[in-house]
């Protein structure tokens, strides 16, 4: 399957971002038994997204550049299952990796380039 994520394609879009969620907070006191316990109203909800490109060398560090070039905005992710979100926050992007990309024993493409993503889906 393939996805993309604001409008840069990859061959593998793993994770869905969760629409807003309610939160749960825990406190101790000290000198105090027990644990207090507060629920709070609906807020955003993180997601932890990996994504993979395989292609040339070059191509990869094009891509990588993109997916990094996100941080800060608010995009649109389709996932490998097709569906679709709008409204997602790229909080993160966590430095890519490179490596040869072995398949059927040979070369595919030549490299397979692979990304972190920290997103929070804001509506």
């Amino acid at each position: 399957m393939a996805g993309t994520i604001g409008g840069v394609s990859c061959d593998i879009v793993e994770g869905r971002p969760r629409g807003p969620a309610q939160a749960v907070e825990t406190w101790m006191v000290p000198g105090h038994d027990g644990t207090g316990v507060q629920t709070t109203g609906k807020h955003d909800s993180d997601a932890a997204l990996r994504l993979v490109k395989y292609d040339t060398a070059a191509n990869v560090e094009t891509w990588l550049a993109a997916i990094e070039a996100l941080q800060g905005t608010a995009v649109t992710l389709v996932n490998d299952w097709g569906d679709s979100y709008t409204n997602v926050l790229i909080r993160q992007v966590r430095p890519g990796r490179k490596r040869a990309a072995l398949h059927g024993g040979g070369l595919a493409n030549g490299v397979r380039g692979e990304i972190f993503v920290e997103a929070l889906r804001i509506s």
